[in-house]
């Protein structure tokens, strides 16, 4: 058992170890609970937001750390870099803050019970990133039996 936990561990830092010595390189090491035919099942109701940043410097996201983990098993596979943690506050600057040019698609998502529509999926990112409230997205109109826009 404390092998186990020691191996985790050494994984761990060499996954950091990857990541510290190049932000753009794809990672050597598998992320934690990325093995290969292992699918993690993770609650998408469990709301513990994930601050990180990608490759382009753009804030992500990330309703949980379980889910995070996934995306990074997701992003090694596909040999792309890993997505890396940083504060609230830092990701907040990294922020899209212009959805001008992005393509009208309405989008429908769901939070405690309301639903409600976003102009585009670029709106709905920026929403996130801003206040930190994590809507849940739903899918293809119609959104719920009274669609509304949350936010002007």
């Amino acid at each position: 058992m404390k092998s186990i936990g020691v191996t985790c561990l050494l994984v761990l830092l060499a996954t950091l170890s990857a990541q510290v010595a190049s932000d753009h390189t794809p990672a050597a090491v598998p992320p934690p609970r990325c093995r290969p035919g292992l699918a993690v099942d993770c609650n998408f109701q469990n709301e513990n937001l994930v601050w990180s940043k990608d490759e382009n410097n753009e804030c992500k996201t990330i309703v949980n750390s379980c889910v995070f983990d996934q995306a990074n098993c997701a992003r090694y596979r596909q040999k792309r870099p890993l997505l890396k943690l940083i504060s609230k506050e830092e990701c907040q600057r990294l922020c899209v803050n212009d959805c001008s040019n992005a393509p009208k698609d309405t989008i429908c998502t769901h939070r405690g019970g309301k639903h409600c529509t976003f102009q585009s999926q670029c709106e709905l990112t920026k929403h996130i990133c801003n206040t930190g409230e994590f809507w849940f997205q739903e899918g293809p109109l119609p959104c719920g039996s009274n669609p509304v826009q949350c936010f002007p």
